[in-house]
């Protein structure tokens, strides 16, 4: 083949047009595919409108989506192919390129006829040569990059632009559309994923928020789901393993009506799918997936206490909270730590203070998988405890617990007098109670009581428990003075011991109890010093107003009695009003009872040793009462008994209420009234020997300040002295002020029976103010105040003087006392003088007047209990009261004291006790020596008795 110029661009032709058909092949494949892409996306838009109706399953999704996927395949594989397979002859892209460029005419397909002839071997020569001349003259006018030019698909940029622009649509959609968008979209683009279908309800897991949320083994938790949009009236909850080991559980979520439903998950052993759903499951929530923590993790402890056997307590089971601990050494204690997870064999180890420590087996309980491990150990020293769990596989605990213990001991019992309280005084033939109180915190085995008479050791008296023993106990006996052979003057000494249950025992023991035995005689001469007729008055007072009550329920009786009986005399009576006879039978009956009770009182009054000799005729008198009141309770038993109507109850009610009104009216007249006049008579009595006793303080003030007298300056210790007498002198000014007030109103309340010791009194009170006496005790008070010694030595010593010539008129006025009282004890007992009158000068109770009532000693103390000179108590003799005599001459009611019932109890002289519940001691519990010690200045009274006491000392002034 020739190389010349024409033949090479008649190849460029040639070729120009085998690359148009190459381009044009490829352009139809292109925009084959750039057409197909609008419908692809179209298509993909439509299934996914039609999986909103209608829900395709997973599989169907695949299905179309594969589809689609297999749509594509074939798009591309016959763009490729008519790429590659597809491209025109060259006579028919000359066609294609003269209808797209009409420049070229014809050219194009007859320079290929002409080619053809020029190459056709069965034409002549000149005719190929003219054929191959006319080729070369029309190649010549063509442009080969042009043709090249024309062969592109004229709408290939369109179509390009129309599928770019469907595509950037196609993307943008799940941006515009949000999240239902992107999950549709997601349905057929990952058709097995998480991606619920679009529907009217939107629902989501809102609790837990996420996925991979721990939840402790066993335990359970709370799932929350949020609906919008249509709000349904029932959902669920599709639970399922992560692993697919079980068939799927549905739980009806609980409304919360704002569009929130909950649900719990109890007891979540495994790791789980949720997913919210209608009942339809047209909507569905995405899921949530939760995981599981497989660590034990301890959820209760019970421990059990089981204490030593000696203690007989029983074995208490209790939670533990893995707080201090506390038991009894050599107690058992049994734990039983429950997991949420099925446990292994761990360990428990107790470690002491010391460093030692004790480990036991955690071991599982029998029977199969089980999440409760127990171990047991006996403790005998605290420490701390150390609990390391193991699942079933081996996992170890999250948290390793610890716990305290605190091991106590077995102590001593405790042991104390209950009575006597204190070392006493006590009378001989009294009975006497001993009383110890004993407690063990866990029993007692002995108790025992070791007494002795002058160190003389007597037989022991114990008492033994079997068993466990007691906790607490009140070991009592009752001991006769006379069985001990105790005499007065002797010593009777005891103390007592404890010994517990414990296997190694503890022993305790009291301290001695001393209690010195005295007579009758000398308990009554304490007695009167200590006491007043006021006081012994009370307890006949008592007596008598009980009585006196008595009567006013006999005759309040006898008035219902007495209308039942008229309306019985009317008609027959009623069932209410039979009822009514038989409540008042029984009421009878029981107020028989209680003067049955007084009776025996009055008995009992009347068998005890008398203070003052008068007090025999009281007696007498008493017994006399108590046999007619015995004897009408006894009548008016027989005559209820026998009584067939309300009538003859009325007239048993009023026979004796005639009786009873005759005893009180004697009663009154033999032992109230003679008591309410003796007791005035002691008042002015105990007045007089109050004012000797502020005389003897005063003359010892002037004697202690006659050292001063000559000294012009005062050393600071004797001002100190001098202001410690001041607070005395005071003391002595005030008693004279409150008795001068006291004998005007005693002489008033005695001087019907006793005139001419009533005058006296009065002529002594009025000599107190004419010589102005407490003035002049508050100027000597005030003079040692302000350390003049010489001036208060005056004033006391001429206090002193006025006070001595006074004495005469108290010798008067006691001499006239004691001539009226024989007379009328003459006339009105009809009782010789005896020693009525020197007993009632013994009383040393003095009436403080405005600091205390009637009968009072100093601060309102009275019969103390106290022999002088001892701090101790007495036990055994009688009860002291402050009836309506003693509240009468005290000049109001209701001071100092609770005095305002009457028989308030003063003091019970027969125990060692402060106070009882039943009767509250208003007598103080030392004696007048030591109270003057302890305040010196407070009581002139004890001043007096100390005085009369006291062993004198040659070296004091």
């Amino acid at each position: 083949m020739s190389s010349s110029p024409q033949h090479r661009n008649r190849s460029s032709v040639l070729e120009a047009l085998r690359q148009a058909a190459s381009t044009h092949a490829c352009h139809r494949a292109l925009l084959l595919l750039l057409r197909a892409v609008k419908f692809l996306l179209a298509a993909f838009l439509l299934l996914c409108l039609a999986d909103i109706l209608l829900h395709f399953g997973p599989g169907t999704r695949s299905g179309l989506s594969l589809t689609l996927l297999g749509t594509l395949f074939l798009l591309l594989l016959t763009a490729f192919l008519i790429a590659l397979c597809a491209r025109p002859a060259a006579q028919a892209m000359a066609g294609i390129l003269e209808k797209r460029h009409r420049a070229f005419g014809s050219k194009l397909t007859n320079l290929l006829e002409l080619h053809d002839q020029a190459t056709d071997s069965r034409l002549s020569p000149l005719t190929r040569e003219l054929a191959q001349q006319a080729v070369t003259d029309a190649t010549r006018d063509l442009d080969t990059a042009e043709i090249r030019a024309q062969a592109r698909a004229p709408f290939l940029k369109r179509e390009a632009k129309r599928a770019l622009l469907v595509t950037a649509f196609f993307l943008l959609l799940p941006l515009l559309l949000g999240e239902a968008g992107r999950r549709q979209f997601l349905r057929f683009l990952h058709p097995h994923g998480d991606h619920p279908p679009l529907s009217f309800t939107w629902l989501e897991i809102s609790k837990p928020n996420h996925d991979g949320l721990e939840v402790v083994y066993g335990e359970s938790t709370r799932i929350e789901v949020k609906a919008k949009g249509h709000l349904p009236e029932e959902l669920f909850l599709r639970v399922q393993p992560r692993d697919g080991s079980r068939r799927p559980r549905e739980i009806p979520l609980s409304t919360r009506g704002d569009g929130l439903y909950l649900a719990v998950l109890e007891d979540v052993q495994a790791p789980l799918v949720l997913t919210a759903h209608t009942p339809n499951e047209r909507s569905l929530s995405k899921q949530r997936h939760l995981a599981v923590l497989l660590n034990p993790r301890i959820e209760d402890a019970q421990v059990t206490i089981t204490p030593p056997a000696y203690t007989g307590l029983p074995a208490r089971e209790q939670p533990f909270r893995f707080t201090t601990l506390q038991a009894l050494q050599g107690s058992t204690l049994t734990f039983a730590v429950q997991s949420n997870r099925p446990l292994g064999t761990g360990e428990l180890t107790l470690t002491t203070s010391e460093g030692a420590s004790d480990s036991q087996e955690l071991k599982p309980l029998p029977g199969g998988k089980t999440s409760t491990a127990v171990a047991t150990l006996t403790v005998r020293e605290s420490g701390r405890f150390h609990f390391a769990l193991r699942d079933e596989e081996g996992r170890p605990a999250e948290d390793t617990a610890h716990s305290s213990l605190t091991v106590s001991e077995d102590l001593p019992p405790s042991l104390s007098f209950s009575q006597p309280q204190e070392d006493s005084f006590v009378v001989e033939n009294h009975e006497l109670l001993i009383e110890v109180a004993a407690s063990d915190d866990y029993g007692l085995r002995t108790l025992r009581l070791l007494p002795a008479v002058d160190d003389q050791p007597l037989a022991a008296l114990s008492e033994d428990f079997s068993g466990v023993g007691p906790r607490r106990e009140q070991f009592r006996r009752t001991i006769q003075l006379n069985q001990l052979g105790a005499r007065p003057g002797q010593v009777i000494t005891f103390f007592a011991e404890a010994i517990d249950n414990c296997p190694d025992p503890h022993l305790t023991r009291t301290e001695m109890r001393r209690l010195e035995v005295i007579s009758e005689e000398q308990y009554q001469q304490f007695l009167r010093r200590q006491a007043d007729v006021a006081q012994i008055a009370g307890a006949y007072e008592q007596l008598l107003d009980q009585l006196h009550s008595q009567l006013r329920e006999q005759e309040r009786l006898a008035e219902k009695l007495e209308k039942l009986a008229q309306r019985e005399a009317q008609g027959e009576l009623s069932e209410a009003e039979k009822k009514e006879w038989n409540q008042l039978q029984e009421a009878q009956e029981a107020l028989n009872e209680q003067l049955r009770e007084t009776a025996r009182g009055m008995e009992e009054m009347a068998g005890q040793t008398p203070v003052y000799d008068f007090e025999e005729n009281l007696h007498q008198h008493l017994r006399e009462m108590a046999q007619a009141i015995t004897q009408s309770a006894a009548q008016n038993d027989q005559d209820n008994a026998a009584a067939r109507d309300a009538r003859d109850s009325a007239q048993a009610a009023r026979e004796q209420l005639a009786r009873l009104g005759q005893e009180q009216q004697q009663g009154e007249e033999a032992i109230r009234e003679p008591l309410a006049d003796l007791a005035a008579l002691h008042e002015l009595i105990k007045d007089v020997n109050e004012f000797k006793a502020l005389y003897e303080e005063q003359k010892t003030l002037a004697e202690q300040t006659a050292r001063f007298e000559n000294q012009p300056e005062l050393s600071p210790a004797d001002r100190l002295s001098l202001q410690e007498m001041a607070g005395r002198q005071r003391e002595v000014a005030t008693r004279l002020q409150d008795l001068q007030e006291k004998l005007r109103r005693h002489a008033g309340a005695a001087e019907e029976d006793f005139p001419k010791a009533s005058q006296s009194a009065r002529e002594l009170a009025d000599a107190i103010g004419h010589h102005n006496l407490p003035p002049l005790g508050r100027e000597s008070s005030q003079s040692m105040l302000s350390g003049k010694g010489s001036q208060s030595h005056a004033q006391a010593s001429d206090l002193q003087q006025k006070m001595e010539s006074l004495m005469s008129s108290c010798s008067q006025c006691q001499g006239q006392g004691q001539s009226e009282l024989d007379h009328y004890l003459s006339l009105s007992l009809d009782s010789p003088p005896g020693q009525n009158f020197q007993q009632m000068m013994d009383s040393l109770c003095f009436n403080p007047g405005s600091q205390g009532s009637s009968g009072m000693g100093q601060g309102g103390s009275f019969a103390t209990g106290i022999m002088p000179g001892q701090q101790m108590g007495l036990l055994g003799g009688r009860s002291l009261l402050l009836g309506p005599i003693g509240r009468t001459l005290a000049g109001q009611a209701g001071t100092r004291g609770n005095f305002g019932q009457s028989g308030q109890p003063l003091a019970r002289v027969e125990s060692n006790r402060a106070e009882s519940e039943q009767e509250a001691s208003s007598r103080e519990t030392q004696t007048p020596e030591s109270q003057a010690t302890l305040q010196e200045y407070e009581n002139l009274t004890e001043a007096y008795f100390r005085a009369l006491t006291r062993t004198p000392n040659p070296t004091e002034p």
